[in-house]
């Protein structure tokens, strides 16, 4: 049991949900662990609880911040990790016993960077998994290709169900932005990788309460930055990959762009003028690009009646948006 696992947990605001999530932490079955838990500023007991785990359990490292976000968090737990692997834990979620060992046994095994496993969607009354895929070993590229190609729940976007060699991510870092910093963060990890290895096996226990977040609820502005990651993304893999995946990136992008556009419409959201304004320059600059995407026939039949009228556009979209609410 040579090889140290650091684990970043950021904690803000978490008393009701912190006790379970680092008592699954500590009581892992594989137990060189470094468990850095980053209290983001919390204004409730999250901090006392981070320190009692401290004093239990030598393993476990506080660092109390001023709140500046999970992707800051993250940032400083990244900076003093020691240990030879990484991996992340969300406060308000929980993980198996044996997750660890699994991932470092899949990582050996496959002389892999990045292992990861199944995951559980949590409810208060129901239990959702979303993993359907075999267990599989991909290279680099195809890594990639999916990571583009698949939603935002899917296993590969996210990082808490993940354990990643410390050398492919050393020296990277989360963007400090509301939300989708994950998907910036493990594409560049993907990038650094020679192999991805994962399994369905669910491990990992992401728990979702019914009150809204960035990334949930009703459409707000701080969704904006998705626009950001999307294009910073595939600037990212421009003459790095092949075309195919290239172009899927642009055109993620670009069907952001219109759904964003709409959305804003749709959702009156105060104080959106000047985004509503740049994204509306960032499709009539990017019109030629879109309308010449390969393979993407909802895509350019959006970008074409956006051309010709945007006014008709924006009824047609605010029309479809009520049917399907």
């Amino acid at each position: 049991m040579s090889n140290k696992i650091s684990i970043i947990v950021p904690v803000y605001n978490s008393e009701k949900y912190l006790r379970r999530c680092i008592n699954s932490i500590i009581s892992q079955t594989y137990s060189n662990l470094e468990i850095i838990l980053i209290n983001d500023g919390s204004e409730d007991k999250s901090g006392e609880i981070c320190e009692e785990f401290s004093l239990l359990d030598n393993r476990v490292k506080v660092i109390h911040t001023e709140n500046c976000g999970q992707a800051s968090a993250r940032n400083t737990g990244l900076k003093i990790a020691t240990g030879d692997y990484i991996g992340f834990v969300d406060s308000d979620d929980w993980i198996d016993k044996d997750m660890y060992e699994l991932l470092l046994k899949m990582i050996e095994k496959h002389d892999a960077d990045i292992a990861e496993c199944g995951f559980n969607v949590v409810y208060d009354d129901y239990i959702e998994r979303l993993n359907k895929q075999s267990f599989i070993v991909s290279d680099k590229i195809t890594s990639i290709r999916n990571f583009v190609k698949n939603s935002r729940l899917h296993s590969n976007i996210v990082i808490w169900n993940k354990l990643y060699s410390k050398k492919i991510i050393s020296d990277l870092r989360f963007p400090i932005i509301p939300a989708y910093e994950d998907d910036y963060f493990t594409l560049r990890a993907l990038y650094n990788s020679n192999k991805l290895v994962s399994t369905t096996n669910a491990k990992y226990n992401y728990y979702q309460t019914k009150a809204p977040s960035v990334i949930r609820g009703k459409f707000n502005k701080n969704r904006l930055s998705g626009l950001w990651v999307l294009n910073q993304n595939a600037k990212f893999l421009k003459n790095k990959v092949p075309q195919d995946i290239y172009e899927k990136a642009k055109q993620n992008y670009y069907g952001r762009l219109l759904y964003f556009y709409s959305m804003i419409f749709i959702n009156n959201l105060d104080n959106c003028e000047d985004y509503k304004n740049k994204i509306e320059f960032e499709i009539k600059n990017n019109i030629k690009d879109i309308l010449l995407s390969k393979n993407c026939l909802q895509l350019k039949l959006k970008a074409i009646l956006f051309y010709l009228s945007e006014d008709l556009y924006l009824k047609i979209y605010k029309y479809y948006y009520k049917f399907l609410s």
